[in-house]
């Protein structure tokens, strides 16, 4: 399950089994299968509301820049460290005249939120308060609506309000877009020359820093147990068998994900 867009849905429903209990069961689980070997953030998604562990934490999604080295090249500039830096790039990159644009993210409604609110980040504000309240109308968040809206409407390609990731990424594929920003993941089919115009020709940057914070947003999918399984030790197995330390280790060096595992991270032979 997508942690950031079906863990309410999937909690409120009933729909995941309590599978704590397999976890502490030394006849089902594997020693090295401990909540500690998952990064905090990671049990944080996979726990309910009342604490009962719902799915086993798989990928973390962080928020990167991709940004094409050609184009930078071409012009002289360097990568990004700060979001001021980040805007006067995409409009150094943006010549319409030759179909080259600086930057691409999904501008679709609700797709979009991600954008925005990771932005948020680098003015030090969330979109909640510790109430659940909203921050939306916060200073600083109109200020990244503001970086964000700026970013979309000088440096993205016509369209751009209608992509989701799968509008944006297709785009950067085609080696005349400087910079997408959206989550870690995607570098198989950049390097897939049946795929891609960029093979080779891609960075991989962290979020630049904003002016009051250098964070970037995260997203989250967990493999669980469905409640109404007739088969849930089974179940359960396989879901141990997802997260291992060699399927961890596969998805980190394909470039596809980052298992929450901190055991699969800190291992140097990964």
């Amino acid at each position: 399950l997508s942690y950031h867009v079906q863990k309410r849905q999937f909690e409120k429903g009933g729909w995941l089994a309590d599978i704590s209990g397999y976890l502490a069961d030394p006849t089902l689980t594997d020693s090295a299968l401990v909540e500690g070997d998952f990064a905090d953030a990671g049990m944080v998604f996979a726990k309910d509301a009342q604490g009962a562990l719902r799915s086993l934490p798989f990928s973390v999604d962080y928020w990167i820049l991709y940004w094409n080295k050609e184009l930078f090249e071409a012009k002289g500039l360097k990568y990004p460290e700060t979001f001021e830096q980040l805007v006067a790039a995409a409009e150094a990159l943006t010549d319409a005249s030759a179909n080259t644009y600086g930057f691409v993210a999904r501008g679709l409604k609700n797709a979009n939120t991600p954008v925005w609110t990771s932005l948020m980040l680098g003015y030090d504000m969330t979109p909640l308060d510790a109430d659940g309240k909203l921050r939306t109308l916060s200073p600083e968040a109109v200020e990244a609506a503001g970086l964000y809206q700026r970013l979309m409407t000088k440096s993205a390609p016509p369209g751009v309000t209608g992509f989701n990731w799968a509008g944006a990424h297709p785009a950067f594929l085609q080696g005349k877009i400087g910079m997408w920003f959206d989550v870690v993941g995607f570098a198989p089919p950049m390097e897939n020359p049946e795929k891609s115009r960029v093979v080779g020709k891609v960075g991989y940057g962290v979020m630049p820093k904003g002016p009051k914070a250098h964070a970037s947003g995260t997203f989250g999918d967990g493999i669980g147990v469905t409640a109404a399984s007739e088969k849930k030790e089974a179940a359960y197995l396989f879901c141990q068998w997802a997260v291992s330390p060699v399927m961890g280790a596969r998805l980190l060096q394909a470039g596809a994900g980052v298992p929450f595992r901190k055991s699969v991270l800190e291992d140097p032979k990964v």
